[in-house]
């Protein structure tokens, strides 16, 4: 993947997080809005971003209580300043 690609994907993950906003979202529909918007990656590249952003403090991970490996990601304050700093 190339770096611009990379930086569009990082982009929509916060976009649909912000989007989602507390739920979250798992990482296959975090897969199909990037394939919506015209992003070619798969899973594992978007997993690879998803940890990315969780490791900069922009997304946080949910884990349910019962099944704690269907984990979803939402927004935290860091990736709303992001986007909010960066005009979206």
């Amino acid at each position: 993947m190339t770096p611009e690609l990379r930086g569009q994907l990082r982009l929509s993950l916060l976009r649909q997080a912000d989007a989602a906003s507390s739920r979250g979202l798992s990482l296959e529909v975090f897969a199909v809005g990037a394939k919506i918007i015209g992003i070619p990656c798969t899973p594992a590249e978007v997993e690879k971003e998803i940890e990315y952003l969780l490791d900069k403090r922009m997304l946080e991970k949910l884990h349910p209580p019962v099944s704690p490996e269907l984990w979803r990601a939402c927004i935290r304050a860091e990736g709303r300043d992001w986007l909010a700093q960066e005009g979206y």
